[in-house]
């Protein structure tokens, strides 16, 4: 059963309760009137005097989760943060651990979200747009929307402190799967649109760096073109990795697309466990659960801060890998199981 947000509030863990203790009174009692005397004048006066430190002085502080409509996808991000939060706090003190309330709210109650003391953290592109609008005096943690549309929304929204959490993983991560999964001098193609054409660049760079592969890219300028551009791509290329690009991996384009690389006998490193399963060889993804939970890793950064600074935008550090045995079977390749090719990336990563 799902908790409204006043119970969920007062059954949080993170909340502490003080529990003084009687005592006797003692010879000691007497020599302390002047105090109780002090006490006495504060209580008449409606102050409360506790030491500092006390759970009781400071308020709790305030995170607001907006989302927009009922999402399964948006609630196990929700519900993966509130728990992350809770653990990473588990007995432990101090600013970054201080008592906290997480609200979950509508986009219609965050418009209008009062200043003061508090975090907004949005889940999904669409809430982060709507909330961009507004001109929100509470810092903004915006998570599960890809980097281009963060930086979209970056330009002209009002918010006056905003970070992120991307969607999408590292484009080094991605081209280290690749290359693990095409060793020697292969060649990678990929297909490039409107919202991440910047992104040759950064392919030239990484693959000139010394790199056996070679990297092949084809622009994509009009949904149109799809399919002549990915033939001739594939030509040249011994592997297609998908990026995130809605105007040339959707839903009326990637049956397409996994068709034509099977019957040329070309594997695909997709962006979601959903490609795996439709088809493609493999995929390294961040899953709901990943993202509350690093979701969960910025917000304590930052209560952790000294001058509550936000943490710079970044892409997820947890990750998953899938790998489709029946593609691999059928197109003759034997890659190593995910779990290998995970420790490999995740050994890759270090500093």
């Amino acid at each position: 059963m799902e908790l409204s947000d006043r119970e969920r509030a007062s059954t949080d863990p993170i909340q502490g309760v003080l529990h003084p203790v009687p005592r006797e009174p003692s010879a000691a009692s007497h020599a302390a009137g002047p105090v109780r005397g002090i006490l006495r004048l504060a209580a008449l006066l409606g102050l409360i005097l506790l030491p500092i430190g006390s759970p009781a002085l400071a308020e709790a502080f305030e995170i607001t989760l907006v989302s927009s409509g009922d999402s399964a996808i948006y609630d196990r991000v929700a519900k993966a943060f509130e728990s992350a939060l809770e653990r990473l706090c588990g007995g432990q003190t101090g600013a970054a651990c201080r008592k906290v309330n997480v609200i979950r709210s509508t986009l219609e109650e965050a418009e209008t979200l009062p200043d003061g003391q508090g975090l907004v953290v949005t889940i999904g592109s669409g809430t982060a747009r709507r909330l961009a609008r507004e001109p929100l005096k509470r810092p903004v943690v915006h998570t599960l929307l890809p980097e281009a549309a963060y930086q979209q929304l970056k330009a002209d929204s009002r918010i006056e402190r905003h970070t992120a959490l991307f969607l999408e993983q590292p484009l080094e991560r991605q081209l280290k799967l690749a290359e693990l999964l095409a060793p020697g001098d292969s060649h990678i193609g990929v297909l490039l649109g409107p919202t991440n054409h910047a992104l040759e660049t950064l392919f030239r760079d990484h693959f000139n760096s010394g790199h056996a592969q070679q990297i092949e890219i084809e622009q994509v300028t009009d949904p149109d073109e799809i399919g002549f551009k990915l033939n001739r791509l594939l030509k040249r290329s011994d592997l297609l990795l998908a990026l995130p690009e809605p105007s040339v991996y959707n839903r009326g384009t990637v049956r397409t697309i996994l068709l034509s690389t099977y019957h040329r006998k070309r594997p695909v490193i997709g962006y979601s466990a959903s490609y795996v399963k439709a088809g493609a060889l493999a995929a390294v993804y961040s899953t709901p659960q990943q993202i509350g939970e690093c979701t969960a890793s910025m917000v304590k950064e930052y209560l952790a801060s000294e001058n509550e600074t936000l943490p710079p935008p970044r892409h997820p550090r947890q990750f998953s890998v899938d790998i489709n045995t029946r593609v691999a079977e059928s197109l003759g390749i034997a890659p190593p199981a995910a779990a290998d090719l995970e420790a490999q990336l995740r050994e890759r990563e270090r500093p």
